[in-house]
């Protein structure tokens, strides 16, 4: 029943996001990303958060709060956009096995730079799905190739070790 006014949240379909009206937990996106606050208060600012704790690591949201004022007996959108990234990991080792050092610069398709961390572990993330990407790490004075040859585009590949020789 709507009382004063109302609002219309349109978010992610991709799984189960609280959402927050006046910094209070108010409910769920359903499975279609949709969810009415059918009390909210007409000519003042209505604020509208997104939680953020339950995001995938595939997902990036454009906006997380907004505010809205309705007039009395209408309703609002609040629309929340999101992006999806398409995200690889794997373990760089030179030609002779051993785990390319920490900090080492990666660079993809010469353009998108990325960083080696503890046991030659790299994570790449693309909001487009490129199945063949050439690689070169600069490490100690040093250059070599590698590539990354993705056969899926799921949102979370693990590609193992790969090696740059």
């Amino acid at each position: 029943k709507i009382i004063d006014s109302f609002i219309y949240v349109k978010g992610p379909k991709a799984g189960s996001f609280d959402v927050e009206y006046q910094n209070q937990v108010k409910g769920r996106l359903d499975n279609k990303g949709i969810m009415i606050i059918s009390d909210s208060r007409s000519y003042i600012d209505n604020e509208i958060k997104i939680n953020t704790h339950n995001i995938p690591i595939s997902m990036s949201l454009n906006d997380t709060e907004k505010k809205v004022t309705p007039y009395y007996r209408s309703g609002s959108l609040v629309r929340f956009s999101t992006d999806l990234y398409h995200n690889y990991s794997f373990n760089l080792v030179d030609s002779n096995n051993q785990f390319l050092p920490i900090g080492t610069k990666i660079k993809l398709n010469s353009e998108d730079e990325y960083y080696v961390g503890y046991e030659g572990r790299v994570f790449v993330f693309e909001n487009q799905f490129k199945p063949l990407l050439d690689g070169h790490a600069f490490y100690e004075g040093k250059k070599c190739k590698f590539n990354l040859n993705k056969k899926n585009d799921n949102h979370l590949v693990e590609l193992g070790i790969i090696k740059c020789a």
